[in-house]
């Protein structure tokens, strides 16, 4: 083993770890933050009473609780002066996301659209529609009935009873604008009548606006961590070289010219490797 696979193996454990110690900070703070946010102090009713005599009773009837004398008295319709009233409780929260499949729409970060059209779509159908290229990344996916599974439109030839678009609202570019989701609805609208599919459109003013609160959501969670492997010797690093090793570790080149390491599953970009000298990577400079 050479001196850079070692470096990329290195600099690839000490990257998880952080990428794991940094999460692990991040969920105690959200912890912390919503038991600020939604916890509900003890009322009156959680108080302990102290048994006690009452005054006037006769000496042939037993002494009881006051505890006791609260519970069979009627409840009050106007609260005592100097007793504040009963405060109702916050309903319990709902789960922070339903159970779903990994590629189903995720309407929290994404501005999703379902086209339900009169007959079953073929992929081919959607193939211009696809291909259009939009400010944020677009997935189109269909499934064959409201109790299947989604599916990618790429992966599969259909034909579909459901497709939905969705628009990512925000990336580490930025948000989506008002005028990127009025671009994407102009899209949906000429591919509803091409297809003959009711569908419900967003606002874009409300997309926008979940766009940019989603946006400074994620600037105060979302931090890289990036690593710098320089070369100890003189002279740089073999193109040839440097594309071999990567491609070993699992990364694949880019249009954006950097390898990148996808996640299987869902094609997320989990760690990027990029040029120091922010110059894009290419197969002729990598030969």
């Amino acid at each position: 083993m050479n001196s850079l696979f070692i470096g990329l193996v290195v600099a690839g454990v000490v990257l998880v770890i952080g990428v794991i110690a940094y999460n692990w900070l991040q969920e105690r703070r959200a912890r912390r933050r919503l038991g600020a946010a939604f916890g509900v102090p003890g009322g009156r009713g959680h108080e302990r009473a102290e048994p006690g005599l009452r005054g006037g009773d006769s000496d042939s009837v037993p002494p009881s609780s006051v505890a006791i004398e609260q519970a069979a008295e009627e409840p009050s319709a106007t609260p005592v002066d100097g007793e504040a009233p009963d405060v109702p409780l916050p309903r319990p929260l709902a789960p922070a996301h339903a159970a779903r499949d990994a590629l189903a729409p995720d309407p929290d970060i994404e501005s999703v659209v379902v086209l339900h059209p009169t007959l079953p779509t073929s992929s081919a159908a959607l193939a211009q529609a696809s291909a259009l290229r939009q400010a944020k990344p677009l997935r189109w996916l269909g499934r064959r009935g409201a109790d299947l599974p989604w599916q990618g439109i790429d992966a599969a030839a259909g034909p579909w009873e459901e497709i939905a678009a969705c628009l990512l609202l925000a990336d580490r570019s930025g948000a989506a604008s008002r005028g990127d989701v009025e671009a994407f609805l102009q899209a949906i609208a000429k591919l509803a009548a091409a297809v003959s599919a009711d569908y419900v459109p967003p606002e874009a003013g409300d997309e926008a606006a979940r766009a940019e609160e989603l946006d400074r959501f994620c600037a105060d969670l979302d931090v890289q961590i990036g690593l710098t492997i320089l070369k100890t010797e003189l002279g740089q690093i073999a193109g040839t070289r440097l594309r071999g090793v990567a491609e070993a570790a699992g990364f694949r080149l880019s249009p954006a010219g950097q390898f990148e390491y996808l996640q299987e599953e869902t094609g997320t970009v989990l760690c990027s490797l990029q040029n120091y000298k922010q110059e894009p990577f290419t197969i002729e400079s990598l030969r």
